[in-house]
C-alpha cells in the first residue's frame, strides 16, 4: 500500500524577504511542488510589511493547501531586536 502524500510548506521568515517552498512527501519519496519569495515594500512600516506578508502567504496557503508547515529557526544577527521581529 502506497502511503498518502503529505504536502509540507517550509518558510524562511524575514521582514524584507520571506522565502517559501512546498514539497510533497510520500513514504521516502520527496517531490518539489513550488517555491517563491515574498518581498514587502521596503519603504513600508512594520504594519504594512506584516500585512503584505499575511496577504501573500495566504495566497500560497490557498494555492497549495499544505498539510504541515515548518519555519526556519531564527538566529541572532547583528541587531537582535530586528531578528526577533
Amino acid at each position: 500500500m502506497v502511503p498518502s502524500p503529505i504536502r509540507i510548506l517550509g518558510l524562511d521568515p524575514g521582514l524584507r524577504r520571506t522565502g517559501w517552498g512546498v514539497i510533497e512527501a510520500a513514504g521516502t519519496r520527496l517531490s518539489f511542488i513550488a517555491c517563491g519569495t515574498v518581498m514587502p515594500p521596503e519603504e513600508g512600516g512594520l504594519a504594512e510589511r506584516l500585512a503584505c506578508l499575511h496577504t501573500e502567504l495566504m495566497q500560497v496557503l490557498r494555492a497549495y493547501a499544505p498539510d504541515e508547515a515548518a519555519v526556519e529557526e531564527t538566529f541572532v544577527n547583528v541587531n537582535p531586536a530586528s531578528t526577533l521581529k
